[in-house]
């Protein structure tokens, strides 16, 4: 009985077409500081709607106030009183450090009252913004509180297909 095996070049036209696709996915990914943005523009929405959620809960007036270069603190009342993390059951100031080199655009807040209307911040945003360009923009509708995101901005470090061809 003969063994059977792969010849030597069997595996190098595996390798070379391994390679290929490896290149095509890299060029097509672009940036790995884009999905962060992303990550972190859709958990402040979140954060933004839970204060909101609270507001209309429990009747009190709830928050979140982001300092620009730095964190963000969803609050009870006063920024001084974070509210409570329904994960863990520490405060909810979140820091950014596990993002990378993300940050938050400038200095905002956004106050609900307990019929979900902003009574602060209102028809504002806050931006989030990598070192490498991306960006989004995460945005408070006046009149009804609805929390809006856009369309991710790759800024000019984007290595994507897309982007280069602009």
């Amino acid at each position: 009985m003969l063994a059977r095996a792969f010849t030597l070049l069997e595996i190098l036209l595996v390798m070379g077409m391994l390679s290929v696709i490896s290149l095509i996915f890299i060029s097509y990914s672009g940036d790995v500081g884009n999905v962060s943005v992303d990550a972190l523009s859709r958990k402040i929405q979140s954060d933004i709607r839970f204060a909101q959620q609270l507001a209309t809960s429990t009747g009190v007036s709830h928050g979140v106030q982001f300092t620009a270069s730095g964190n963000y603190i969803v609050y009870e009342n006063t920024p001084s009183t974070p509210a409570t993390d329904p994960f863990d059951r520490g405060p909810m100031v979140e820091d950014l450090e596990e993002y990378g080199d993300i940050t938050i655009g400038s200095n905002y807040t956004v106050e609900f009252n307990k019929v979900g209307k902003p009574t602060t911040g209102g028809g504002g945003n806050v931006e989030v913004v990598a070192d490498s360009g991306a960006a989004r923009t995460i945005y408070v509708i006046e009149n009804t509180g609805a929390v809006i995101v856009d369309i991710l901005d790759y800024g000019s470090g984007c290595g994507c297909h897309i982007c280069l061809e602009e």
